[in-house]
Formats: structure tokens, C-alpha cells, sequence
């Protein structure tokens, strides 16, 4: 086999595939089987399904969104931002397709702003990329929650949710790459 019908590496002289390790021996879409196989057993179409599936999985692993948080200090009238601190708000092997991902923080519900300007980090292990991102003001509740809905794709993304289970926004999509 030169070419893997599963995950389409070329390059290489041998029965079993290097990268995905599908064995061309069980390929009985192209080669006679001397039995009849069990219900339900993968096709190529079937197996380079599920084997796509997994690398996305793969994708996923040792990712973390984390969304910035800032804490003020009140000076006479004013406030004036006294730190910033990272918050963990979701992990990548948590995230289910079209799923909210709720983190378990509550943060003030924000009534004078339209729009909520938003920081987050998508981090995996050492590397990390910066995002901002914009959610429309959700609006009532006392506090509102911050959670992730990972939308996947070739290229998988998310939206940030800002609200209550019942009551949310959500942001545009952003990209899971770091």
C-alpha cells in the first residue's frame, strides 16, 4: 500500500499505514473475505470517519479557553482597575458540539453597556492566543455565567455565551487555533 485510504498518507511502502495504522489486509471493500462480516463493521468511508472524528478529538486535548477578569478598587467616587487575573471558563475535552460549556463563575450583571467588549485566551500547554471578542448585553438575572459552544468544523471554533441558562447572548464564532 502506498497510499492509506483512512487518513491519506502517501509515501510509504508497507500493509499497515504508519500514521493512522489501517491494515490494508482488512480491507474487504477491495479483497474476497472468506466469512461474512459482523453487523455493523466500518467501511473505509466508515473508518477515515471515525478516524477524522478523532483527530478533531486530538484538536481538542490540552486546550483551554480562559477569559480575563478585571477587579477594581474604589477611590472616593471612582473606581480605578487595581489587577487583571486569568479565569479558566472552559476545557477543551469538555466541549461537545452545539453544547454550552457553563463555567461555574458569576459575575455581576453590567446594565450601562449595550455591548460587553470581551478578552479571552485559547491555551494549550505554553502557547496561547489572544481573542476579543463582542456580546450583546443578555440583560436581567442578578449575575450572569460565562460559558464556551464549541461549533465544529474542519477548522474548529466557539462561541462565548454571557447570561443565564434561560436568558444569553453569544458572541461571534472564534477560532479554537492557537
Amino acid at each position: 500500500m502506498q497510499h492509506c485510504p483512512v487518513c491519506g498518507n502517501t509515501g510509504f511502502d508497507a500493509v499497515a499505514c504508519p500514521v493512522c495504522g489501517f491494515d490494508e489486509s482488512l480491507d474487504h471493500e477491495t479483497y474476497l473475505s472468506l466469512v461474512p462480516l459482523r453487523s455493523g463493521a466500518l467501511s473505509l468511508q466508515g473508518r477515515r470517519a471515525a478516524w477524522e472524528r478523532e483527530q478533531k478529538r486530538r484538536q481538542l486535548d490540552a486546550l483551554e479557553i480562559v477569559l480575563e477578569s478585571y477587579y477594581y478598587t474604589v477611590d472616593d467616587d471612582s473606581m480605578t482597575l487595581s489587577r487583571t487575573q486569568e479565569i479558566r471558563i472552559a476545557e477543551g475535552s469538555k466541549l461537545s458540539d452545539g453544547v454550552i460549556a457553563w463555567s461555574t463563575v458569576q459575575f455581576p450583571r453590567i446594565d450601562d453597556m449595550d455591548q460587553l467588549p470581551i478578552t479571552l485566551f485559547v491555551k494549550r500547554g505554553d502557547e496561547r492566543r489572544r481573542r476579543r471578542v463582542v456580546v450583546d448585553n443578555p440583560g436581567g438575572g442578578k449575575t450572569w455565567h460565562v460559558g464556551v459552544r464549541l461549533r465544529a468544523g474542519d477548522h474548529p471554533e466557539a462561541e462565548l455565551v454571557v447570561g443565564t441558562e434561560d436568558n444569553f447572548t453569544c458572541s461571534d464564532r472564534f477560532s479554537l487555533e492557537v
